[in-house]
């Protein structure tokens, strides 16, 4: 009888153990050294964080060279190739984006756009923030 006992004991501790295991959201663990989309689309801030980053893609474009402005961005390398007369007037409006890294600068507006709807907010603050 006591052996009976002690299979029933055992059945049931084994019998539960069957219905234990991990849960799902335990497993899903995210690096917590460095940002994912995931974990990174939440706010309106985080957007807004995200879409600062933009503002370095731009370099100094050469219609400033032509103006009140030339000092501002522009090295003695631009300077000097503007007093050779390497850069004129056929040359002003030329693309401004850094040429380094183009199809990054791509990838990184992209990324924003699909990732943009994840962050929970007023629709009014997100709207200039994708716009941009």
């Amino acid at each position: 009888m006591k052996q009976l006992k002690t299979i029933y004991v055992v059945a049931t501790f084994m019998g539960c153990a069957l219905f234990t295991g991990c849960n799902d959201d335990y497993l899903q663990k995210y690096p917590e050294d460095s940002l994912n989309e995931e974990a990174f689309f939440k706010t309106v801030t985080d957007l807004e964080t995200y879409t600062n980053g933009f503002y370095g893609m731009f370099g100094a474009s050469y219609d400033d060279l032509f103006s009140d402005n030339i000092g501002h961005g522009t090295g003695d390398y631009t300077f000097s190739q503007k007093l050779k007369g390497r850069i004129d007037e056929t040359k002003i409006g030329s693309f401004g984006w850094k040429k380094d890294g183009v199809w990054e600068n791509i990838h990184d507006i992209n990324f924003m756009l699909v990732n943009a709807h994840k962050v929970e907010g007023d629709e009014n603050e997100k709207k200039p923030l994708v716009s941009r």
